[in-house]
């Protein structure tokens, strides 16, 4: 009888048969060496590639469930276009790996006339999923892991309420901080988050010579909670910092726009969704015969988090408009929730400029973030209960990103004249080149996984020298702990400038890092790898499947 076991355990101990089978979905390199594995990558990637609209148009479909129950703000806008279940952020959340991993279970299943499956050591999320493929195929489930899915209303009151009384903390601080800048009418107001892509020169790192003298900064520290967090130190610290930084240039700090009255409409928002969302818990998702129920309700869960805080910042947005005439409002992240969120308050505002949305990074076909529903994305009707805000415009970093943007549903999508994040590229010259130093660049989320993959070949090779550029982001402690207990003395942190070692190095490894894309446009050999579980998000590996490839 063949078996196929599915398991994410490093330590797995079977009596092996001829013909089983092991298909190992870990964040490890799979150990399993006696028994083929059948988890495949490329299988995987092609699988994403083909239901990812299907997909998308499924997640639309929810937005009824949530008009539905009532879970909307101010009448006019569905909670469901800022929620992390209409975003589809597949770096964070694992439901759209699940379902591809389940299609391809589902398919060897019938391809090696699998009379048994075991499941091993996986969550009973995945778990719930593969049982819906199994039909009458005998299943055995072994020391599964439950994770909890169910909101608990006491602990995110808590959550919000820490929010709220920090951000009183932070608004006091402002005080004794003032930006003394006046509210001077501008032609472009462009959103920057500050320490993280704007320094004390007034130089964007993803704007850069876009921005003239001229322009002015719309600056966040605190947003939701969620993307930036600094603790009370730092955020007088910044504050300070960009204080003197608006003597140079004008300088509108968001936060400086909120009074101590807007917090009630926080509480005011996540009391009725305490009412509500209790009603979601009460479906059942499922997507081409596979139940995902638990993984969007998690999804569900970190929303019910993240929108009441946004809420904080409607009427901050709208006290701006109201002092400052604004020409353009340009904008990157503006694909996520908070973007969305922007989009909506500057269209219920008295801002009647132009909304410019900005691309801040690599776009893919697989990157679902940028991919939205036939029919999903307003068409200028400003109806925001039944479709997503966007803005009047996108600027595309290329050709590719273009196409990708207009296949989800944005309009007037114009291409960058220069791709001004990426402006560091015109100084580097690739004189000389060592054939033997290989740059490994890790995306924020699949680092440790990556150097795990690699660790044999670091091994193998000790002629090369590896060096380890990790995400601006990523907590630096953890992975320098395992670089430095790596058996093979041939690993570095590669700490230094990115440009010093793109300016020497033969080779560029990564799964989705922009750092590759930005390799290839040197002409630097690029060597994408494929993880375990995870898609292969890169825009390099659609454009080579595509031929598209400049």
């Amino acid at each position: 009888m063949t078996k196929l076991y599915i398991t994410d355990r490093l330590d797995l101990k079977f009596n092996k048969n001829d013909g089983d089978f092991v298909y190992f979905i870990g964040d490890a390199v799979c150990p399993y060496n006696d028994v083929e594995n059948v988890a495949n990558p490329k299988e995987l990637n092609r699988i994403a590639l083909n239901i990812r609209d299907d997909y998308s148009s499924y997640i639309y479909s929810l937005n009824k469930i949530f008009l539905k129950n009532d879970l909307v703000f101010n009448q006019d806008l569905s909670l469901f276009h800022i929620s992390d279940l209409s975003n589809k952020r597949t770096e964070l959340y694992d439901v759209f790996p699940c379902v591809c991993h389940v299609i391809l279970i589902k398919n060897l299943i019938e391809s090696l006339k699998i009379a048994e499956v075991v499941v091993c050591g996986c969550t009973d999320f995945f778990l719930n999923s593969v049982k819906s493929v199994c039909g009458d195929i005998s299943l055995k489930i072994k020391r599964n892991k439950t994770i909890g899915c169910k909101t608990n209303v006491l602990f995110d009151f808590i959550a919000v309420l820490k929010f709220v009384l920090c951000s009183i903390l932070k608004r006091c601080i402002l005080y004794f901080n003032k930006l003394d800048v006046p509210l001077n009418d501008v032609d472009n107001l462009f959103l920057t988050f500050y320490p993280l892509h704007l320094n004390l020169n007034g130089f964007e790192k993803k704007y850069g010579k876009l921005v003239n003298k001229n322009d002015a900064y719309l600056v966040c520290m605190n947003t939701e909670g969620f993307l930036l967090r600094q603790n009370f130190f730092q955020y007088y610290k910044y504050a300070t910092e960009l204080a003197g930084l608006s003597k140079t240039r004008q300088i509108f700090l968001l936060d400086g726009f909120i009074n101590f009255a807007d917090f009630f409409e926080v509480f005011r928002t996540y009391f009725k969704l305490v009412k509500s969302y209790k009603k979601i818990f009460r479906e059942t998702f499922i997507f081409k015969g596979i139940d995902i129920t638990n993984y969007l309700l998690e999804e569900v869960n970190v929303s019910f988090l993240r929108i009441p805080r946004m809420t904080l910042y409607k009427k901050a947005i709208s006290r701006l408009c109201a002092k400052v005439k604004i020409k353009n409002f340009i904008y990157y992240m503006h694909e996520y929730c908070w973007g969305r969120w922007l989009t909506y308050c500057f269209r219920r505002s008295s801002f009647s400029g132009k909304l410019i949305g900005f691309q801040h990074g690599p776009a893919s076909y697989r990157k679902l973030l940028y991919c939205m529903a036939k029919g999903e994305a307003d068409g200028g009707n400003h109806d925001y209960l039944n479709h997503v805000p966007i803005p009047d415009e996108v600027f595309a970093e290329t050709e590719f990103a273009k196409k990708i943007y207009e296949h989800a549903g944005y309009t007037n999508v114009k291409v960058m004249e220069k791709i001004y994040r990426l402006y560091y590229l015109d100084g580097i010259e690739r004189k000389r080149i060592e054939s033997d130093k290989i740059l490994v660049a890790g995306g924020l989320h699949d680092s440790f996984l990556l150097f795990d993959f690699l660790t044999d070949e670091f091994l193998k090779n000790p002629q090369r020298k590896y060096y380890i550029r990790f995400h601006p982001k990523l907590d630096h402690g953890l992975i320098e702990k395992k670089i430095h207990s790596c058996r093979s003395k041939n690993v570095f942190i590669a700490d230094g400038e990115l440009l010093s070692y793109l300016s020497t190095v033969s080779e560029v490894v990564t799964t989705y890092s922009s750092v590759g894309y930005e390799a290839y446009l040197l002409g630097i050999k690029v060597r994408l790898i494929d993880l375990p579980w995870k898609i292969n998000e890169s825009p390099l590996l659609d454009m080579i499947e595509q031929k598209e490839v400049p």
